[in-house]
């Protein structure tokens, strides 16, 4: 497991490089700090690859942006549902494609309770970006976790949080995250 990990850090590190320089266009997202000094990337027992914190995170902090290529109500429609598993909608028509490597808020994982972040809207300026906060205090080496909300569930996407609340296959949530198809 050690060795295919390091292989898919590298393939992120790689893809920082190529990913910031092809989004850099008209219809990107403000990138932000690409060097996260508090969270990491490691295997996640929720599922997969996690993000996890590499410091002390007191609560209402901003932990990292979501960052990614906006991506218009046309743009969404031409989209297969494997690549629509990353969108997270800005408003009703645009919303931003969290899947390129460089975005390391794409590893925060799912959980139906006990989370330690939110997902917060704020602006600078006229443009709107999505941030994930603490929600509480969040100590050193611990995976951070939102709930993806109501339509992310819907369909045939299953939860493996573990929560002992966890609503697996059904639909909904109490979120109204705006994780979207």
């Amino acid at each position: 497991m050690a060795e295919g990990f390091t292989r898919l850090i590298n393939r992120v590190k790689r893809s920082i490089i190529s990913d910031t320089e092809a989004a850099a266009g008209p219809d990107c997202m403000d990138l932000g700090d690409l060097k996260q000094e508090n969270v990491v990337v490691r295997p996640s027992n929720i599922h997969g690859l996690g993000l996890f914190a590499t410091r002390f995170i007191p609560s209402g902090n901003d932990v990292i942006q979501y960052i990614g290529p906006v991506v218009d109500a046309q743009q969404k429609a031409s989209m297969t549902v494997y690549e629509k598993r990353y969108l997270f909608r800005l408003t009703e028509d645009v919303s931003i494609d969290g899947s390129p490597l460089y975005n390391l808020a794409r590893y925060i994982n799912h959980k139906c309770q006990d989370n330690n972040c939110t997902i917060e809207h704020k602006f600078d300026g006229e443009t709107k970006q999505i941030w994930v906060v603490a929600q509480r205090d969040i100590q050193a080496g611990e995976e951070l976790s939102y709930s993806y909300g109501r339509k992310y569930w819907s369909g045939q996407r299953v939860c493996t949080c573990g929560s002992p609340l966890c609503f697996g296959r059904k639909k909904g949530n109490d979120s109204d995250s705006d994780l979207s198809d």
